[in-house]
């Protein structure tokens, strides 16, 4: 027995509201017209093709639109930090104050939030500058920059840890040998 025969049964016997029965037939019309016309189909298809680009295109600006205004922030708090760590360590005073702000610079590009903490700025530029004759910052020590940026930026760690990655947590200390044996 087909389901629409089905449900009429039941309609005759007063068992299936007047109410449903409209419901359904109201249902099963607008489904085949969706299906016999052919304009609504390509209608929708167009609709849908035109509507992802745009959404992720809006989605790409408003991401832009969010870096801007976070770095515009940034920018307001670029030199209360510089002047309080060079109260912080007044014989960086001494030194060329050209190397000075490009070591600064480059702490607060890698690490606007070590840049922010004088006495930890202060040191970095100062272990930047005894490498000045070698080039500067070692790769080891923008590295660690980085790290801290992004710890400080997304801290991970206990519970969340294994919110977000919930496979490390199974896997994270395992190394190619044990990955192999399994």
């Amino acid at each position: 027995m087909s389901a629409t025969k089905k449900y009429t049964e039941l309609y005759k016997q007063g068992k299936l509201e007047d109410t449903t029965l409209i419901k359904m037939a109201a249902f099963k019309e607008e489904l085949n017209g969706l299906f016999t016309k052919e304009a609504n189909i390509y209608k929708t298809v167009g609709a849908l093709a035109l509507a992802a680009p745009i959404f992720g295109l809006s989605s790409y600006g408003l991401g832009k639109g969010l870096d801007y205004l976070e770095n515009k922030q940034l920018d307001k708090e670029k030199e209360p930090a510089y002047q309080a760590m060079v109260g912080l360590h007044p014989d960086l005073l001494d030194e060329d104050q050209i190397l000075v702000r490009k070591y600064w610079d480059s702490l607060w590009h890698f690490s606007p939030h070590i840049a922010t903490e004088p006495l930890a700025a202060g040191a970095y530029i100062k272990q930047a500058m005894e490498y000045e004759q070698t080039g500067g910052p070692t790769y080891n020590m923008v590295k660690d920059l980085i790290h801290a940026q992004e710890k400080a930026v997304n801290p991970v760690g206990g519970l969340s840890a294994s919110i977000q990655d919930p496979m490390a947590s199974v896997f994270g200390n395992m190394n190619v040998t044990e990955l192999t044996t399994i």
